[in-house]
């Protein structure tokens, strides 16, 4: 976590070289959806608005099918830089 940023702060924790480094926030996904994560796996590959199509029409999900599609996303997520997501 970064509290300050300043000339001459006292360090508190691991001191980090940032020298040529680019330092960003963790990014929000403020659009998710959790479970269709797995499912372009499953669909053949269309044009957006076929995929959706069959993507509504798809059998609907179990629970370890959703917990392991959201878990899916979380390391995707988490991977690509989110910290945060809002749903």
């Amino acid at each position: 976590m970064i509290a300050a940023i300043a000339p001459n702060l006292e360090v508190i924790g691991t001191e980090i070289d940032g020298e040529n480094k680019l330092l960003l926030p963790g990014f929000i996904n403020a659009h998710t959806h959790s479970s269709e994560q797995s499912q372009p796996g499953v669909i053949s590959r269309l044009p957006l608005e076929f995929w959706l199509a069959h993507l509504y029409d798809f059998t609907a999900l179990d629970t370890e099918q959703v917990y392991l599609s959201a878990l899916g996303t979380a390391v995707e997520t988490l991977l690509s830089g989110v910290t945060s997501v809002s749903k």
